[in-house]
């Protein structure tokens, strides 16, 4: 991708709910890979409520909940990054 604006817009796009649902589980099994440029995506300001809902539940889905508690917790806190926490399971 050539910066976070291009990543959000295409999450931002709807793409029916099997390809949508597809498109997220690749997004969160890469964001396991690289936290860091996943933490940059998922901070942009432009990320909806739905998306990150849509995130959040691929995550869970993926199985992935601890990997990104781990990833959440590396992160200084902010109140969305207290939210983030919050929503993944078993997180604290």
């Amino acid at each position: 991708y050539n910066n976070d604006d291009d990543v959000v817009s295409f999450l931002e796009l709807y793409n029916g709910d099997g390809p949508g649902s597809e498109k997220f589980s690749t997004f969160v099994k890469w964001g396991a890979r690289h936290p860091d440029r996943y933490i940059s995506i998922a901070q942009n300001g432009d990320v909806s409520e739905a998306t990150h809902n849509r995130i959040f539940y691929a995550i869970s889905d993926m199985g992935l909940s601890e990997s990104y508690c781990l990833i959440y917790k590396s992160v200084p806190d902010s109140d969305r990054v207290l939210k983030m926490r919050k929503i993944i399971l078993g997180c604290k």
